[in-house]
């Protein structure tokens, strides 16, 4: 964990780096004239205009003292007041992002798990704590409807309803792995009807009864889950699909992009 964020030290020291290098490097060649755009920039990244404005204000005042470094430049003062005002803006537009650099870094993080609104403030831990929360909830669920199948099963009699049952399994890990979001609105969609289908099949088969409703229904679950199976399959089927034309629709543009440059 680091200073400001969940993230590592060495992560939160990158961007750190990039941040005030660009902001410090920027300030310094330009005489400070051209840091608000680069402040505007990273300012963009994570949603953020009032920085932006602030720093104009601060090029502003830096202009005025700049102006008068250059009047003395020309009158034939000593130049040190030119490098003075230069190595002031160097150091202003520094410390300033370096007040901010907290919630740019938290921002630059939270944006990989939400939209960021512009200039709304968050909070960092509330957001992250959240988030997790449900993360954990979502794999929870996807744990325990594993759970309840290897549950129901152990109590399943025929063969082949415990072959379906076992593929149902396998076919769910292979899901969860292929796409974490679709198998959430696939948990959605089946999870809660086959294990009650489960629960009601080994109820009925366990009372004994065999009387022709019962033995009707028992056939009718049966047959449930047999083409629960089926279901799977073809879930897993649209989500490769899916993948394919993903990759597809890439290599197409892929390709179009090298036709209009020339290389192909």
């Amino acid at each position: 964990m680091g200073w400001f964020t969940r993230r590592s030290n060495s992560w939160e020291i990158k961007n750190s780096l990039i941040l005030l290098g660009v902001v410090g490097g920027i300030s310094f060649i330009s005489f400070g004239v051209l840091t608000p755009i680069a402040i505007a920039v990273f300012g963009r990244i994570v949603n953020v205009n009032r920085w932006f404005w602030h720093s104009c204000v601060i090029a502003l005042v830096y202009l005025f003292f700049l102006i008068l470094a250059l009047f003395f430049l020309v009158a034939d003062v000593d130049s040190v007041y030119v490098l003075a005002v230069n190595f002031i803006s160097f150091y202003i537009y520094v410390v300033y992002m370096s007040l901010d650099l907290g919630e740019y870094l938290q921002r630059l993080d939270l944006q990989n798990i939400i939209s960021l609104e512009k200039n709304k403030e968050y909070n960092y831990d509330a957001v992250i704590s959240q988030y997790n929360s449900v993360q954990s909830d979502s794999q929870s669920t996807k744990d325990e409807f594993i759970y309840k199948l290897e549950y129901w099963k152990n109590k399943l009699a025929k063969p082949e309803l415990i072959k379906s049952v076992d593929e149902i399994i396998r076919l769910t890990n292979i899901i969860i792995t292929k796409d974490d979001h679709a198998s959430d609105l696939f948990f959605l969609r089946h999870g809660s009807s086959i294990v009650n289908v489960l629960q009601q099949y080994v109820e009925l088969d366990s009372s004994y009864i065999s009387n022709p409703t019962v033995i009707g229904t028992k056939q009718s679950l049966e047959q449930v889950i047999i083409q629960s199976r089926v279901i799977f399959e073809n879930e897993l089927s649209n989500l490769i699909e899916m993948k394919v034309l993903e990759v597809d629709s890439e290599a197409s543009v892929y390709i179009s992009v090298l036709k209009g440059r020339g290389i192909l």
